[in-house]
């Protein structure tokens, strides 16, 4: 069984408590957290058959590209997931480096990240996220988020998105937005872990 993990700091910990009984959208995607008690801990996502049903041939409006002078400067880690198995790196030692080499972008569209460094290539926005591939990847806007790699090869980081998303509370809108540096593995065509941040 793969083992599947979501990582939380404090900070990020007491926010998710907080979404108890709260619903949070992004778009037209709806999802749905379940953590289990002893090492295993899952996150489902209801929309995928949604997504998929609602896929056409047409190509999706990419809207303005993002503008990656609004994103320069340093990154706090804050969280990560992965649902992908064990041919996934392991976010929680990435998060941990992450203290002592802190993610930036610089303002030519460098993505500092896990002593690497990537070049950003705006792609669009979508349902309320702006998203920025890695240049070399083959990413396809059109099937973000789901299934977004066209390369089985392709492995390591392949897109960097900024979120906005919704959480009602006592049936008031709170927008909030979350940025997260997306992981794929090699013979894999989805990006089933991310590491996430907040903007210092």
């Amino acid at each position: 069984m793969n083992k599947r993990l979501l990582g939380l700091t404090s900070s990020a910990f007491i926010f998710a408590a907080a979404l108890t009984g709260c619903t949070i959208s992004s778009g037209d995607s709806s999802f749905s957290f379940s953590v289990s008690k002893g090492d295993d801990k899952t996150v489902s996502d209801k929309s995928a058959d949604t997504a998929k049903d609602k896929k056409s041939d047409k190509k999706a409006d990419k809207g303005a590209l993002p503008d990656i002078k609004d994103y320069t400067g340093s990154y706090t880690c804050n969280g990560y997931g992965s649902w992908g198995g064990d041919k996934y790196p392991n976010c929680e030692t990435i998060q941990n480096d992450l203290e002592k080499d802190p993610m930036t972008i610089s303002d030519d569209g460098t993505l500092h990240f896990h002593g690497g460094d990537y070049r950003l290539v705006p792609e669009g926005t979508k349902d309320d996220a702006e998203i920025f591939s890695i240049e070399g990847i083959s990413f396809d806007f059109d099937q973000y988020p789901y299934y977004n790699i066209t390369d089985k090869d392709s492995e390591g980081v392949v897109y960097f998105v900024k979120e906005t998303q919704h959480m009602t509370v006592n049936d008031v809108d709170c927008p909030y937005e979350t940025y997260k540096v997306c992981l794929t593995a090699k013979d894999d065509t989805s990006s089933s872990a991310y590491i996430s941040f907040s903007k210092d």
